[in-house]
Formats: C-alpha cells, sequence, structure tokens
C-alpha cells in the first residue's frame, strides 16, 4: 500500500524490447517497484566535550528502502524539448527499477511513462552540528552573568545519496505518501546560526 507499481516492457530473448507495428512498447502486466515510505530509518547523534570549554553536538540520519517519483526530471525529459540529463548526456546513469533496467536507447519510445523516473532514494544525511563554547565564569562575571556561551549551529549541512533530484526526502504533496512525487518542491535548506547565551 502506498507503493509505486507499474508496467516494464517485454523482451526478445536477446534483451531487446518488443515492440508492436505502431514502434510502440508492448508492456507486461503491472508489478510492484517499491515502497514509497522508508522501511529502515536510523539516528544517529552524540555530544563531545573538548578541553572542558568545547562541546560539539552532531546527528546523522539515515533511511532506506524506498522510492522517490522524479516528476521533475520525467517533465523536462518528456515536454521540454528533450531537455534532460537522462537524454543528453551519455554517461548518465539512468535510473533502475527493483525489476528491470531500461537501456537509455529505449528512452525514445518509452519517455512517456513514469517508471524510469521512479528511484532509490536511500540517503544519509549530516542532520546537524552543533558547537558551543562555554566562557569562563572569570570572562561571564565581567557583564554580571554567571555563565556565558557561545552556539554556532547548522542544519542540513550534507547528503549523500544515488537518487538523482535534488533531495530523496522532498513530498510535493505534503505528508501523503500515497501521493508521493518530487514535482518541484523546494528541498529543506541548509541553515547556519549563532547566539549567545547567558545566564544571570
Amino acid at each position: 500500500m502506498g507503493g509505486y507499481w507499474s508496467q516494464f516492457p517485454l523482451r526478445n530473448a536477446d534483451g531487446t524490447p518488443q515492440l508492436n507495428a505502431a514502434n510502440a512498447l508492448l508492456l507486461d502486466t503491472a508489478s510492484f517497484i517499491g515502497q514509497s515510505a522508508p522501511a529502515h530509518e536510523v539516528g544517529f547523534a552524540n555530544t563531545f566535550t573538548l578541553f572542558r570549554y568545547l562541546r560539539v553536538y552532531g546527528l546523522f540520519d539515515w533511511k532506506a528502502g524506498f522510492w522517490l517519483f522524479n516528476l521533475k526530471e520525467r517533465n523536462r525529459c518528456q515536454t521540454a524539448n528533450d531537455n534532460c540529463e537522462v537524454v543528453n548526456d551519455p554517461r548518465a546513469r539512468f535510473p533502475k527499477t527493483a525489476a528491470d533496467t531500461v537501456l537509455a536507447k529505449e528512452l525514445a519510445v518509452w519517455r512517456g511513462g513514469i517508471t524510469p523516473y521512479i528511484e532509490p532514494a536511500d540517503f544519509l544525511k549530516l542532520r546537524e552540528v552543533s558547537v558551543t563554547l562555554n566562557a569562563p565564569t572569570s570572562w561571564a562575571t565581567r557583564v554580571g552573568a554567571q555563565a556565558a556561551s557561545l552556539i554556532v549551529s547548522g542544519r542540513n549541512l550534507a547528503l549523500w545519496s544515488d537518487y538523482t533530484g535534488l533531495d530523496p526526502e522532498v513530498n510535493s504533496y505534503g505528508g501523503r505518501n500515497f501521493v508521493r512525487a518530487d514535482a518541484y518542491a523546494a528541498p529543506m535548506m541548509r541553515r547556519l546560526s549563532a547566539g549567545i547565551n547567558l545566564t544571570f
């Protein structure tokens, strides 16, 4: 439920796709490609204290076992005069499905479908890093405080994924897993911040 299903080309014994008299692909019955929600999620966070005054916090987030429909790339290939990577760059990795791999030369007859653009969306993200510098008490008392600290932090700092879109976490239809697609949704933005904490 909530997964991706599609039809795949019927193939000849030599692996080439079967075509009808109109040069259109002959398709098999629909088969399951993969689920739209992650099957596995792991988060790892830890805090390290260095030299008594310096504290470093980091959070890694890993999600795997799910797929995402790259509607943006499909639209570019289908309607924007073939203005897409998979058509114009012979080195491009064509998206693979769980059951089949569509060769680039077949794209001319299969470009209008959605199956080539349903991609594995596994990823690892460096979700957050923060560095806290605790000032010596003698420094804090100079401004009438009991304690003082400087905090510098960043979110969404790095992404590792084979997904060809901008971010495998995006969903143009909100939190609905039954209608999940990357349709020009803005990815999570990198955010940097800094602050000073004073305790009186």
